[in-house]
Order: structure tokens, then sequence, then C-alpha cells
């Protein structure tokens, strides 16, 4: 995992963008928020290992703001264990629920993965993907005719930093509204996001998102 200094640490989490909202003829504004948990009720999130972490007993609050611009995210973590304080963290939105319980399954005779921990949470949402009929570059399907972008664009990342009273925020402002058919999740993970490939290390810990309310459905 990749640490950094307390200095730095107010700046990281201080990011994100709120976007400015403008009202319709009818006087209604068209910015819209959908919050997931509370200070006092928040979300516990879903552990996808059987030994201790960091995420064991943390909880999660989420706003959305949903404008015509785009949607803006605040994702807040409270309870986060010691050892990850200082440290810094990927999160992204994905396709599938989060399923709590979701871990590795290895094969008892190699010890390989047959599964790695969190896979029922699907691959990061993409917009280019989603809306747009590209496909992602990897090995597994190819198409250099069509490719999709992967970065801050069209994906969803937080960088997460825990501080040392085990709290962290952030947020993450995108040029669009996921689309989905209503079960999504954020899954965190427990290394900082690589801005070229996306990836950020073994899952560790899902939020569950049902975005029926807010999210467009493909069609």
């Amino acid at each position: 995992m990749k640490r950094i200094t307390k200095a730095a640490l107010g700046g990281v989490a201080g990011c994100g963008l709120i976007l400015g909202a403008t009202l319709t003829a009818s006087g209604e504004s068209p910015v819209k928020y959908y919050n997931y948990g509370s200070t006092t009720a928040p979300v516990d999130l879903g552990d996808y290992s059987t030994d201790p972490g960091p995420f064991d007993d943390a909880t999660a609050t989420l706003r959305v703001m949903v404008s015509p611009e785009g949607a803006d995210f605040r994702l807040q973590l409270q309870q986060i264990g010691d050892s990850a304080a200082g440290t810094l963290l990927g999160a992204h939105l994905h396709t599938k629920p989060c399923i709590d319980g979701d871990y590795a399954v290895l094969d008892p005779v190699t010890g390989s993965t047959l599964k790695a921990a969190g896979s029922q949470a699907g691959p990061h949402y993409n917009h280019d993907v989603a809306a747009n009929d590209k496909v992602l570059p990897s090995a597994l399907n190819p198409d250099p005719s069509n490719p999709a972008e992967i970065s801050r664009d069209t994906e969803v990342w937080f960088d997460i930093v825990a501080s040392d009273h085990g709290t962290a925020t952030f947020g993450a402002e995108v040029p669009f509204v996921p689309i989905d058919d209503g079960i999504m999740s954020i899954v965190i993970h427990a290394d900082h996001t690589n801005h070229k490939t996306g990836a950020a290390g073994a899952r560790q810990a899902c939020m569950p998102l049902d975005v029926s309310e807010w999210a467009p459905t493909p069609g």
C-alpha cells in the first residue's frame, strides 16, 4: 500500500467539487440528491476477507448529486481500523451487487486462486461501455477499433485516505450519470488507483447501492 504524510492528508481528503444548481422555467432545480445512510445510521460495509482487516467494523455514508451536467459522489467512511491510517486506497463504482462474504476460492491442491474475493461485484462501471457500446481493452476481449477509455471521465474513482481517527471523506465528480438496471456497489481496494489502468489491488470491502431512483436504465 502507498502511504502519504499527514501534511498531504488534508489536500487529498478535501478534493471533490460540487456541481452548481440552476432553476428550470417551472422553478424546480434540476439537481437531485440521493443519500445512502446518514451520520446517525450509516451503512455497514460488506466484507471480502475471513482474515481481520481495517474494514471489519467500518461503515459508510454516500451522497449522490445528479444534474444535467453529470453526477457528484461524496463518500464518507467511519470506524476504519488503525492499520489503514495514512494509507492511500482506491475505491470505485462497480456494476454488480455488493455481496457480504464474497470470499476468494482457492484450489485445494495447488493453492491457486479459482475465484477472486469480491468477484460478484463485477467490473468497474465504465460509461463508454454502458452508453457508447465500446469494449474495455483486455487480453480476453481486444478490440483496438473500438476501445473504451479508462479514466476519471468514464469511471467513478475515489482515492481514500484514512485518518488517525478512522474516518475518510472523498468526492468524485463525473460528466455523466451512470446507467444501470438498479443494483450496483462501491468497492474498496487494498491499494491506490492506477490512473492508466484503473486497477487498485485486491477487493477488501463493499457498499451496496440501489440506484434505481436516479440511474437511467439501459435501452
